[in-house]
This record gives structure tokens, sequence and C-alpha cells, in this order.
């Protein structure tokens, strides 16, 4: 019952008293003209259910603001977790030969391939040697079974050719790219009937192929 309610109830209550003792009529058992004390007990009644209505809209609104921040809380939670798993997907995830190589050693194989996302300009997959002499080479050319015929004409040296998971030769472009961002040594390795023999260089670089991939 709202309060216009309670008030129209009220004064229809004693105008039939009044109706009833003017007309001579029975008056109707239970209902009686209010005295003062009534009155001032229907305000208090008033007063309190205009109190816990004034409780329940600030209680609302508390409820409203809490859903609100714990919207916010969980869109940071979130934030930070997408944020850790990045920070631990690169520390642990080899991105480099060198630098990731005791993420790649020791190895269960010889020869890992990761993603990389080092080498500038560079936008393929590398081989790495995880083993020889310490590991963190970048594989530039395997060789051991044949399979794969490396009488090719310019087009197919410059671009490279094979699969990093059988014999290849990386491509000169892509080499020239890689020793352009710093200082490499090459080591040759060679296995004949059981034997290895290897030959190591303090520097190695290739120029590009306006140079005719010059080997420095």
């Amino acid at each position: 019952m709202g309060l216009r309610d309670l008030f129209t109830v009220a004064r229809l209550v004693t105008l039939l008293v009044m109706a009833s003792a003017t007309t001579g009529l029975v008056q109707t058992p239970g209902l009686s003209v209010p005295s003062a004390n009534d009155s001032s007990s229907t305000s208090t009644i008033l007063l309190k259910l205009e109190t816990m209505e004034l409780k329940l809209d600030t209680l609302e609104a508390i409820r409203n603001k809490i859903d609100r921040l714990d919207a916010k809380v969980e869109t940071l939670n979130n934030a930070v977790l997408e944020k850790v798993k990045s920070a631990f997907t690169d520390l642990f995830t080899p991105k480099s030969c060198k630098k990731n190589g005791f993420l790649l050693y020791p190895s269960s194989a010889q020869y890992t391939v990761i993603n990389n996302s080092e080498i500038p300009g560079l936008d393929t997959p590398l081989l790495c040697d995880t083993v020889t002499d310490g590991g963190g080479w970048i594989v530039i050319q395997r060789r051991y079974t044949g399979e794969v015929d490396f009488y090719r004409n310019w087009t197919s040296y410059k671009a490279g050719f094979g699969s990093l998971d059988n014999e290849f030769w990386f491509g000169n472009d892509n080499i020239y790219t890689i020793t352009s961002t710093g200082r490499y040594e090459l080591m040759v390795e060679i296995k004949y009937k059981g034997q290895s023999k290897f030959a190591k260089y303090d520097m190695f670089s290739i120029d590009g192929e306006e140079e005719k991939y010059k080997l420095h």
C-alpha cells in the first residue's frame, strides 16, 4: 500500500464514521474515529517507511557501485594475467638460437626449429644446433643423404630450398639479412665415413645480391 493509498483509507474511515453518527445508522464494528495518538502513530509509521525506502535506495546504489567495481577488478585481473602470460611466453619460448640457448639445451635432439622474432626482416623459422661447440648455432645448410638436389640456379640459391626437417639451403637473402644485423661466426662441419671434421671462422658475413653475395 502506498502513502497516498494509506491517507485515502484513513479519510474514508473518518467519513464513514461521521455519516453513521449523523444519520443514526448502526456503526460498523471495528471502525472508530482516530485519536491524536492514532494520528501520531500513523505519522511515525509513514516516517519509518520513508526512512526504509531511502535506505533501500542507498543500498541499491551501493550494490550497483560494488558491481561496477567488481567488473573493473575483473578487467584488471584479466589484463594482468595476459601480461604475465606474455612475459612467461617471451621468457620460456626460444626466439634466438644464441640468447635462448639455455632453453634449448640439453635437448632430446641436436636440432630444434624455433620461430624467429629477433632478427629484423627475417620472416622465417630458424633451425638451431643445440649441441655442436656448446650450441647456439643457426644452421644455414644441411646435406647428409643426397635426397635434395643442390645443383640449382641463382634464383634457387637466392631464395633457398629444401626443408628445415631434412636437407636444405637457407637462402642467400636470408643469410645476408642475418649477418647484416651483427657479428657472426661460421662453423663448417663435415662428416664422412664416421669421421667428423670442422673448420671455424671468427667472422662471417655476405653482401647483398647487388654485390653478388660476396663472402667476407
